[in-house]
């Protein structure tokens, strides 16, 4: 695994690469990981749709812990996309 800042927990990382696994076998063809799959327009939806269950988390009092699993998807939303975009940069998409 690749060296991580001293404030971010190793746990967290983990936790991302899982959630990013969990959602490719969920979505599937659809998966934001496929360059194909959809716009940037569309992912940047998606996106803001999950900071939008993060706030909604926050608003209703919800336990740290759902608060978290919804940081985790909004994380491994966010590392896709930007993974996407990185591949467009260096060419090799």
């Amino acid at each position: 695994m690749a060296e991580t800042s001293p404030e971010i927990d190793a746990r967290v990382i983990d936790d991302l690469i899982r959630e990013r696994a969990r959602a490719r076998v969920i979505h599937a063809a659809a998966s934001i990981d496929d360059p194909r799959a959809m716009s940037d327009w569309q992912r940047l939806a998606i996106l803001v749709a999950e900071v939008g269950e993060v706030a909604q988390a926050l608003l209703d009092g919800d336990p740290a812990a759902h608060l978290y699993e919804e940081l985790i998807q909004v994380g491994s939303v966010a590392t896709t996309f930007a993974a996407k975009v990185r591949k467009e940069i260096v060419g090799t998409t």
